[in-house]
């Protein structure tokens, strides 16, 4: 055909399992364990057209040659598998709901909807239905983007990454696996997740540098162990509903991330004064409440405050009145557990 023309929208997702570092080909050098949302996603729409020419890229409607050349690194590895890649000119046309590069997982949907409508061209030209494969087959795709990208093909709870013995089926690090529903404790099949925007504007330190730090850091094998243990329990506490003991791991989890950024060689801190401030204003309301309310960071300043649905509007009290005079612009985003990508007319 002279044209393809399909788009699809993405999630974002919040790991509460964290990888930092990787091997190979963008694979992660431990297991781990996410949520997609569900509000936070990006529409991707991608147009094949016979000939050659340069890829061409739109962000919200206006040309913008910033993100090019991560693209055109991310077609180049993927076109050994795809061929038919090189007799198109391809214009890319994108947004998110939500700001870019502020630590939300902006890469991760990002790419996931950019490899989705690619896969989904690539199943065209050779005939293939949309199934199982055609997921895997966006998820290692979009993994060549962003790593996290792998985890946004699925809905609901993702793995990825190797460890033999934590389930009946070892999961493998070229693309993610979805956690069936019924692995997960109905206590946490609504959990919601409000996105405190500390600093809405592009951080400091890309995470891909800061992925390439953990080579030679000191505390990569200690963090390692860490890691795989938490990995496993994480996947247990959420099979028998042990709410504290999954906060344990999350808040962990969190802080461990932002040691191994601060303990490598260079350093760096991606937290803000105010991230600490609504951490710690969290800690204390929720002893107070009694209620289940845990917090974890991705790479950046602004705070994922998970909590249970049927909590949802005291949530809201608690972060109108005493969170959003620590965001920036008073701003923050309501999400929760989305279903995943979805098609687009």
């Amino acid at each position: 055909m002279e044209k393809y023309e399909v788009s699809y929208k993405a999630p974002s997702n919040i790991a509460l399992v964290k990888y930092w570092g990787k091997k190979g080909l963008q694979k992660p050098i431990n297991p781990n364990l996410s949520f997609s949302l569900s509000v936070c996603h990006t529409v991707t729409r991608v147009v094949f057209r016979k000939g050659v020419g340069k890829t061409s890229c739109f962000v919200k409607g206006e040309k913008n040659d910033n993100f090019l050349p991560k693209i055109n690194a991310f077609i180049d590895r993927i076109s050994p598998e795809f061929n038919e890649i090189n007799d198109y000119k391809i214009d890319i046309y994108t947004h998110n709901t939500f700001p870019h590069g502020s630590g939300i997982a902006s890469s991760a949907s990002g790419f996931a909807a950019l490899a989705l409508c690619i896969a989904d061209i690539y199943a065209q030209i050779n005939n293939e239905p949309l199934d199982e494969l055609f997921k895997q087959r966006a998820s290692t795709w979009a993994r060549l983007g962003s790593g996290s990208a792998a985890r946004s093909i699925y809905g609901g709870f993702v793995s990825w990454g190797s460890l033999k013995g934590t389930t009946s089926k070892e999961y493998t690090e070229d693309f993610a696996t979805p956690i069936p529903n019924t692995n997960i404790h109905p206590t946490f099949h609504d959990l919601r997740d409000t996105i405190l925007l500390v600093e809405n504007q592009e951080k400091a330190v890309s995470s891909s540098s800061g992925h390439a730090l953990v080579e030679n850091h000191f505390y990569k094998q200690g963090r390692l162990h860490q890691a795989n243990n938490n990995y496993i329990e994480c996947q247990e506490r959420l099979m028998d509903g042990d709410k504290e003991g999954l906060k344990k791991i999350i808040e962990s989890e969190a802080l461990s991330l932002h040691a191994l950024m601060q303990s490598s060689i260079p350093y760096f801190v991606l937290m803000k004064p105010n991230t600490l401030n609504i951490i710690q204003k969290l800690w204390a309301w929720r002893e107070q409440n009694k209620l289940w309310a845990v917090f974890t960071l991705d790479a950046g300043a602004n705070v994922h405050l998970i909590h249970l649905n049927k909590d949802k509007d005291l949530v809201e009290k608690f972060v109108q009145k005493e969170l959003t005079t620590f965001c920036e612009n008073g701003a923050y985003i309501c999400d929760h557990i989305g279903e995943g990508p979805k098609k687009l007319n």
